[in-house]
């Protein structure tokens, strides 16, 4: 769908040159041309506008190459001598002779190989140091090593030919001239020969012995290999295609004139037909830029020279552009510079050359409103294909329409005026002529199509520029206004009443290499070839506003902030000066995002947050670039690299319009795209859910549609889309009121119920039981059918939007029969029964009698069979509990098996013995599930206070033992009670509260056993100086303080020399880690590969999440993790287990409960005079923590400490990788910190 744009055009006047023959384009240097007249070669300087002779000859040039690599020129001249000419001291030797002489030359592209074809028909191939490598005879009648197998499968006449039939192949040769006679007056039996760019083929083409022209397809070692199928009338051009598929040979036919493209093996594969006949015009020389999509054909017609670009797109070729020369074309060159691709050079007869360099553009429609229909139009010599999509996709080459024009296109410009039909458009032609248009489309559709083009007005230049496309960069700015461009000079027209364009200023650029042209808000903006982008005002004031190192192939200016979006040739993308991307293939500005493509992903550019880069992204067929999108829409068509097109709605741009199409309340507009494109419907309320509940009315007044409501109400979910699908939605966070994501459902539905039913409109029935079903309230849902079946029967010849039969039907759809059975039943309303269990599959003999059973019982009894039945037990044992005493043994039974013991207390609270019963009950349920001090209550209320004393005296709950007991117990059972609950503290280790029993409601002399004990001393000391009992000190106390000292020593000790044993263990581990043992070759032994089989698979990859191995349950864990942790020496994970071991005695050692008991036990010692034992204690302790806070850093070594990204998930560790990636991490961070 593109068109070939031209960006940079400069003449060149050299006075020197003459009869140019050939030329060749230094690669390295931008300012020196080679070229071969008149017999001799001269250099050009192209700043300087003048020409150098090099070296002249007596005899005539055949051919020559500029060799870079050494800087050096090969000539060849007719009479067989071939001589390199050093272009650095300019000497010159003779490399190689051929006695026959030489009719043509070609270096091949990488110029390591050289041909040349004798006078006599020899291809003689040499290498680079010019020696010969293989000589072949062209006219010998040999097809080639190649050379086709028949293999009998019939003639091609009997052969399937599709739907063209057999008469197709019979009419074959109808066409072909008989190249045997064929007289043609031009041909000069030149011979050529053409490189493909991978250097490994060639082919010749020349005139065989019957005449006849021909070519041949050898390998780059000059070994024949095809030759071409018999033909028409070829020509002695020959343009093998780069790329490789195709070689290019003009071909003349009885009733056409084509370029016939053949394949390496030498059969035709299809023609370009070109527009004149060989009479008029005939073609001299064929060119393919060196990116293979241009073929530049130079032709010759009666006082005029042409030259025509084709371009190739879906299996067509498209004439883009043709330049007609009053001067004779002495030679075309594309040139080899990778800084000026599709760059051609054109040699006149007079002198001049010309440079043109092209791009590619795709020319669509630029209006901002629902007018603009997306018409974007394809030039192909003197038609204009029109395509407008916004309401068709056609596919090209086809089109909406074609506009037939008598000369051949060369531009196609659409206005760029914001209140203009932006469907009008301007085409340029051959002779500068400008064509006013607009596009005309159907009415009365469903969408419009473009079916033709009402011309308006057409305008010529008063003097006619003689020099083809001088005049470039077309804007047409609005109906009466138009710029462009002569490279030098930006012209500012206006169109006139006597149909001629009048030149109003002409503005000298601030640089003389513009390469684009833009226009924004009435400004323009220029881009020139070294990178920068200046803006031009009205009064044509230039101001430069940012430069990006390089000219850009594609710049536009945005709406959003005046951003300028810049893609380069090489495929980097530029916002303003900041780079967003590489290896990027065609962009286009919607909005406030930017959206590109690369080679297969296309990606979104919120300009207005431009520093999160990247907000979405969605992968394309490979090699997809942007045609066109639809303003207003998010249609977006893609056209692939065979050139067929794809039309996709990106998700960013269709929220994009969803979100204002919301913010103006335009829900149905909203709400069909979100139907169309399948996007979750809770964005209507998610979008703003105040909003959305505050517009209830609007919503259902605007959709107006059952079962587009139906359909919403139904995708209803209590989640938030926006930020569980559509985080790029919004560019903030908006907060919820009234009601969270977690209870939407239940929220928007009660909203929507409360309005529907204020409309007292049957047509909203369905709805209403949608609201009720995704609420959880079926049952409203059935009492709605059913009160619209009984009005239904009150007034039989009523008739209702919605009736009782459609809407049960409808409910099926949203909740299963034998559930809606069950609800009904629940109802308690049989009439309501009876009419869904008709409407089911449920047999009569079953559920008849099941009803007529249930309607004998009392009422309340009856509903709890229902409810039973239904399994719905708590409204059960509501119901039972009304039946009182008599259904109680029936109504325990319930209670216990659904444990309904907190449902039953409130349903009993009036029954006194019921009450207890259940109390007593609900107190053995807790008994037996361990919570004995719930129990205890529960025994209490049901007055068993034995029971209640027991189960407190269990749990340990002293206190509440102590009131039971004085309520319901004797003197001698009190005393029992009290000795054995200071056992039970005592031994369960609560020492400080058996000291307060002891003391309150025993005897205090056996609170200081107590304390004694519980090695409480200094609060033994404290209570027999309050009781004056000072020889319990000294006999009791001291003696108890003193051994107890000498046992605690005793234990730090243990303590002290395990940590030191396993402190040198561990650098001993990890030494041998360090330095592991070598086998007699060299390689490290593995002590633990034996443990592996040779199937193990063994994951090297980093520990991120879990290990490969599970436990099924937390006690195989724990199993599984003890064996890890095994402290026997050798075991594989020992470092780790006593890294553990270790961390467990500092943990203990430093815990702040040791801390304080030891400070306790010093200072009560020092207090009884015990200062031998107190320090003894006092120095074991500090040497102890000394040693470990000396020790921390050779434990836990800096590369212990683990990074977030290890953290174990579900308490599965990888030991394997801690071990060798973290480093034996077992230690927390904060630990190892604290510790350093």
């Amino acid at each position: 769908m593109h068109n070939l744009n031209l960006t940079f055009f400069k003449e060149y006047k050299i006075k020197e040159i003459q009869s140019t023959k050939s030329c060749k384009i230094d690669p390295t240097d931008h300012d020196k041309v080679y070229i071969c007249h008149n017999n001799s070669i001269s250099l050009i300087s192209l700043s300087k506008q003048c020409a150098t002779k090099i070296v002249d000859f007596p005899c005539e040039i055949i051919g020559f190459e500029y060799l870079s690599l050494n800087d050096e020129l090969c000539i060849a001249t007719e009479d067989g001598a071939v001589y390199v000419h050093k272009l650095s001291n300019g000497s010159q030797e003779e490399v190689t002779y051929c006695e026959d002489g030489i009719a043509a030359m070609q270096f091949s592209w990488d110029q390591e190989t050289l041909v040349f074809v004798t006078k006599k028909g020899n291809v003689v191939v040499l290498n680079c140091a010019y020696d010969v490598a293989n000589e072949t005879n062209l006219l010998e009648d040999y097809f080639g090593e190649k050379q086709f197998i028949n293999v009998g499968w019939g003639k091609e006449e009997t052969q399937f030919q599709g739907s063209i039939g057999k008469k197709a192949i019979l009419s074959k040769g109808q066409d072909l001239l008989d190249p045997e006679t064929a007289q043609i007056d031009k041909e000069n039996g030149s011979v050529q020969i053409t490189w493909r760019e991978d250097c490994e083929y060639f082919a010749v083409s020349f005139l065989n012995s019957q005449q006849v022209r021909m070519f041949k397809v050898f390998n780059k070692e000059g070994v024949l290999q095809f030759t071409s199928e018999k033909c028409s009338a070829l020509q002695e051009s020959i343009a093998w295609r780069p790329s490789g598929n195709w070689i290019a040979i003009p071909e003349i036919y009885r009733n056409k004139y084509a370029i016939s493209l053949f394949e390496k093996n030498g059969l035709k594969h299809r023609e370009i037909v070109l527009p004149f006949n060989f009479e008029d015009e005939f073609v001299t020389y064929l060119a393919w830029s060196n990116d293979s999509e241009i073929l530049a054909i130079q032709t010759n017609q009666k006082g005029a020279h042409c030259l025509y670009l084709y371009t190739i797109g879906n299996y067509h070729w498209y004439l883009k552009q043709t330049l007609k020369f009053n001067s004779t074309i002495e030679n075309i060159s594309w040139s080899p510079r990778s800084s000026e691709k599709k760059t051609l050079y054109v040699l006149l007869e007079n002198g001049h050359i010309l440079t043109y360099q092209w791009n590619y553009i795709i020319n669509h429609s630029l209006g901002k409103n629902e007018n603009d229909q997306g018409v974007v139009g394809v030039v192909d010599g003197k038609n204009l294909l029109l395509t407008g999509f916004r309401g068709t996709v056609v596919p090209p080459p086809m089109c909406n329409f074609t506009l037939n024009h008598d000369k051949e296109i060369n531009f196609v410009r659409f206005i760029n005026e914001e209140n203009e039909n932006s469907n009008k458009f301007i085409i340029i032609d051959i002779e500068n002529d400008v064509y006013m248009y607009e596009c005309e489309f159907t009415t009365g559709g469903v969408v419009k199509c473009l079916n033709g083009v009402k011309k308006i007005n057409s305008f010529s230049f008063t003097i006619k520029e003689q020099t083809p496309l001088k005049l470039h960069h077309w804007i047409f700015k609005n109906m009466n206004e138009i710029y462009f461009t002569d490279g030098k000079l930006l012209f500012f027209g206006k169109f006139s009443s006597d149909n001629e364009i009048d030149i109003q200023k002409a503005y000298e650029l601030k640089k003389s290499n513009l390469g684009a042209l833009n226009v924004k808000n009435n400004e323009l903006h220029a881009h020139y070839s070294n990178g920068e982008v200046t803006k031009i005002d009205s009064n044509f004031q230039e101001f430069s506003l940012l430069k990006v190192g390089q000219f850009s192939s594609k710049f536009e200016v945005t709406d959003v902030g005046g951003n300028i979006v810049l893609l380069q040739p090489w495929q980097k993308l530029y916002l303003n000066e900041q780079f967003l991307e590489s290896n990027v293939t065609s962009f286009a500005v919607v909005g406030k995002f930017l959206m590109f493509t690369t080679l297969e992903t296309l990606k979104f550019v919120n300009l207005q947050t431009p520093q999160k880069l990247v907000v979405a992204e969605r992968q394309l067929e490979r090699g997809s670039k942007i045609v066109h999108v639809v303003w207003g829409t998010s249609k977006t068509i893609l056209q692939l690299p065979r050139g067929n097109l794809e039309t996709i709605h990106p998700r960013i741009l269709s929220l994009n319009m969803i979100k204002k199409l919301l913010d103006n309340k335009s829900y149905r507009l909203a709400f069909d795209i979100m139907r169309k494109e399948r996007i979750n419907l809770n964005l209507l309320v998610d979008h703003n859910p105040n909003v959305f509940l505050e517009s209830i009315d609007t919503f259902v007044n605007d959709i107006d549609n059952i079962q587009w409501i139906n359909v919403f109400l139904t995708e209803l979910q209590n989640i938030d889309v926006i930020n569980d699908m559509y985080p790029y939605y919004h560019d903030e966070s908006l907060e919820w009121q009234h009601f969270t994501s977690k209870n939407k459902v239940t929220f928007v539905c009660e909203k929507i119920i409360e309005n529907l039913q204020g409309r007292n409109d049957s047509k909203y029935c369905l709805p209403l039981i949608t609201c009720f079903v995704k609420k959880g309230e079926t049952d409203n849902a059935l009492k709605l059918i059913w009160d619209l079946k009984l009005s239904e029967d009150e007034a039989p010849n009523r008739v209702a939007a919605t009736s009782s039969d459609e809407a049960f039907k409808y409910l099926l759809y949203l909740v299963n029969v034998n559930d809606l059975y069950n609800i009904a039943l629940g109802l308690y309303d049989f009439g309501l029964v009876l009419y869904v269990a008709k409407r089911s599959q449920k047999d009569p003999k079953e559920y008849v009698p099941f009803l007529e059973e249930l309607d004998k019982l009392e009422e309340n009894y009856r509903r709890y069979k229902i409810d039973c039945h239904i399994k719905r037990f708590e409204k059960a044992l509501v119901n039972i509990s009304k039946c009182g005493i008599e259904k109680l043994d029936e109504a325990l039974p319930l209670i216990e098996k659904h444990q309904l013991y907190n449902v039953a207390l409130e349903c009993y609270k009036t029954q006194e013995y019921c009450y207890k019963t259940v109390c007593s009950r609900y107190g053995d349920y807790l008994r037996e599930k361990h919570k004995l001090a719930e129990a205890s209550f529960m025994y209490q209320r049901a007055g068993d206070y034995q029971s209640a004393i027991s189960s407190a005296r269990n749990a340990l709950e002293w206190k509440r033992c102590i009131s039971l007991a004085y309520q319901n117990q004797t003197e001698e059972e009190y005393r029992k009670l009290l000795s054995s609950l200071l056992a039970a503290l005592e031994g369960a280790g609560r020492f400080e509260e058996a000291v307060i029993l002891a003391k309150n409601y025993i005897s205090k002399s056996l609170a200081v056993d107590v304390m004694l004990r519980g090695k409480l001393y200094d609060e033994a000391i404290l209570e027999c100086y309050h009781e004056k009992w000072l020889n319990r000190v000294e006999t009791e106390i001291k003696p108890s303080l003193e051994e107890y000292m000498s046992t605690l020593m005793l234990n730090i000790q243990e303590e002290f020399d395990l940590f030191k044993k396993q402190k040198q263990r561990l650098a001993k581990i990890r030494l041998e880690k360090a330095n592991p043992t070598l086998d007699d070759d060299g390689k490290f032994i593995d002590d633990d590969m034996d443990l592996y089989s040779d199937t193990s698979s063994m994951n090297s990859s980093r520990y991120t999440a879990s290990s490969g191995k599970t436990s099924k349950s937390s006690k195989n864990r724990r199993k599984h993790e003890r064996k890890l942790f095994s402290l026997k020496e050798g075991s594989k994970f020992e470092d780790i287990a006593l890294i553990d071991s270790l961390h467990k005695i500092v943990t203990k050692v430093h815990s702040t409960e040791q801390l304080k008991h030891i400070k306790t036990i010093l200072m009560t010692a020092t207090d009884l005079k015990l200062d031998d034992k107190a320090r003894q204690l006092q120095n074991l302790y500090k040497n102890f923590t000394q040693s470990i806070k000396h020790s921390l850093n050779e434990i836990w070594i800096p590369e212990m400490i683990v990074s977030e990204e290890v953290t174990p998930v579900g308490g599965i560790i990888n030991y394997d990788q801690i071990q060798k990636n973290q480093h034996y991490s077992l230690i927390s961070k904060s630990f190892c910190s604290s510790g350093s």
